[in-house]
């Protein structure tokens, strides 16, 4: 897998910033194709049951082919307790969709994050193909000499209530230069910047077979490197789950915002938006009620991952209230195949009362 570190980040912005210059996205994109599209914004109103939870997933949790929303909290202070509460999703009256509490319930998630980890996310994905929504615990243990990747995973078994748990781990040796630059590494107190800033880690399908695979992240400068570890079932039984073959790519100057800037990774999502099953990626950046999308699709050249760097699309966004809840995703709510950018929060409008609300821009889709 490759790896950056922070130090050879800063080494690597000071030469390039040198012998360069700040080029903005259109000069390193000049014949970007415009592929991907984006609605102007409408509003769906959430439950009025839903809460401020920050932990928020979407998945199809009750196998019916629509996405659900669910809510996720830790319930113990002192230990760890995870609940989830589930939101059905249906099609509204116009077509779109929205969230009810109608038939709304909660489980409890036997999984615990390791205090160890130096990165864990709650995330959802179907693992095994089966058509059904799975919440994942991935953590990642960043060490000298190497480094370790778990999956821990409540495998739906075909209701959104009955689960069963795997897990799966990966542990990867370190060149020596990697260990001598995260030696120099750990005595450097100068920077602020966090881990979430420069390396995550999403799943979506990277090969079209119908399983969600975990893709993990590095940010150098403008550039993204990536890893993708493709997800396999144990000789098809639904409470097992395997990690198998692994694709890597590098995306030179994706990274780059519009004016010239840096995306830091929290802005990265996967997901697929031109309904070919494959897995693409987009940068968002909101300033007040405009946001910049920049897509870039994915494609598998024989066993090899390539992504194409599209045209950014721009345009209004939300300028939702900071200070209650902020859900930024990406989900087909139209039902096309295609996924879709969604801004969840509290808008708040003169005269009325303050209300939980999702924010949908539709993709335009190419299937």
């Amino acid at each position: 897998m490759m790896k950056k570190t922070l130090v050879s980040s800063v080494i690597a912005i000071l030469l390039i910033t040198t012998l360069t210059g700040c080029k903005k996205r259109a000069e390193y994109f000049p014949n970007a194709p415009e592929d991907v599209t984006f609605s102007e914004p409408f509003v769906v109103e959430l439950p009025a049951e839903s809460s401020y939870a920050e932990k928020r997933k979407f998945i199809d949790i009750n196998c019916d082919g629509i996405e659900d929303m669910l809510e996720v909290r830790d319930t113990k202070f002192w230990s760890q307790e995870y609940e989830a509460t589930v939101f059905l999703g249906e099609k509204n009256k116009d077509g779109y969709l929205h969230f009810t509490s109608n038939g709304m319930y909660s489980f409890k998630l036997p999984m615990e994050k390791s205090w160890a980890s130096t990165m864990t996310k709650i995330d959802s994905a179907d693992v095994n193909g089966d058509g059904c929504g799975d919440l994942v615990f991935t953590e990642y243990k960043a060490g000298f000499s190497e480094d370790t990747y778990i999956a821990k995973i409540a495998l739906n078994q075909g209701d959104g209530k009955t689960f069963k748990f795997a897990t799966e781990q990966i542990t990867e040796t370190l060149p020596l230069e990697e260990v001598i630059l995260r030696f120099i590494d750990s005595f450097d107190t100068s920077s602020q910047e966090d881990l979430a800033s420069y390396f995550t880690m999403d799943w979506s399908d990277a090969n079209g077979d119908g399983r969600d695979d975990l893709h993990l992240f590095w940010k150098n400068n403008r550039d993204l490197y990536g890893s993708v570890l493709l997800s396999m079932d144990v000789e098809h039984v639904l409470s097992e789950f395997a990690f198998g073959d692994e694709r890597e790519f590098v995306l030179n100057n994706y990274l780059t915002t519009r004016n010239g800037g840096e995306y830091t990774l929290r802005r990265l999502d996967t997901e697929d938006f031109d309904g070919d099953g494959i897995g693409d990626l987009i940068l968002h950046l909101n300033s007040g009620t405009r946001i910049d999308l920049a897509p870039a699709l994915g494609q598998m050249d024989g066993d090899r991952l390539t992504y194409t760097v599209n045209k950014m699309s721009s345009g209004t966004g939300a300028d939702l209230d900071f200070f209650s809840f902020e859900k930024i995703d990406t989900f087909d709510v139209n039902f096309d195949s295609c996924a879709d950018y969604v801004h969840l929060g509290v808008l708040e409008t003169k005269g009325k009362k303050t209300r939980s609300v999702g924010v949908y821009k539709l993709s335009s889709c190419n299937n």
